[in-house]
């Protein structure tokens, strides 16, 4: 039976999946800073830009973890605690696996309430009152090819 992972273990496990991303994204060697690919990212996306100081402050952390001088006679300097960690992950995730449009904010094209050529316009406008809608696309023989608007 392995040993259990501990928080510290789990967020080098996410420093690094995050810092390899970022190698590759800006094309940088191990040679490069950490905190340098923080701040190119930064430029970047707006993720790093928003988190920027928590990720250095997590840069710091992996520094404290791992570069403990009595790391062969204890453990490790810094733990951190798991809602470090989640948020650690949560940051990650979304810069590697970013949402799609059609899970955060777009409508499914079968929620969409659309009308035809043949639809009269008083009839859309009574629609648009009461559902509150400001645009209806028009769709002819399967496709857009307009919008009925306010």
């Amino acid at each position: 039976m392995g040993k259990e992972r501990t928080n510290s273990d789990n967020f080098l496990i996410i420093y690094n999946e995050l810092d390899k991303y970022m190698r590759d994204y800006l094309k940088e060697g191990t040679e490069t800073p950490h905190s340098h690919l923080i701040r190119k990212m930064s430029e970047k996306n707006k993720v790093f830009r928003r988190n920027k100081d928590l990720l250095y402050t997590y840069a710091n952390l992996r520094n404290a973890i791992v570069h403990n001088p009595d790391k062969r006679d204890s453990d490790p300097i810094a733990e951190p605690h798991d809602n470090t960690i989640k948020k650690y992950n949560q940051i990650k995730e979304f810069v590697m696996n970013p949402p799609k449009a059609l899970e955060t904010v777009a409508i499914p094209f079968q929620d969409i309430y659309t009308t035809t050529l043949t639809s009269r316009a008083l009839d859309l406008m009574g629609i648009m009152e009461r559902r509150l809608y400001s645009h209806i696309p028009v769709i002819d023989n399967g496709k857009m090819v307009g919008i009925f608007s306010e």
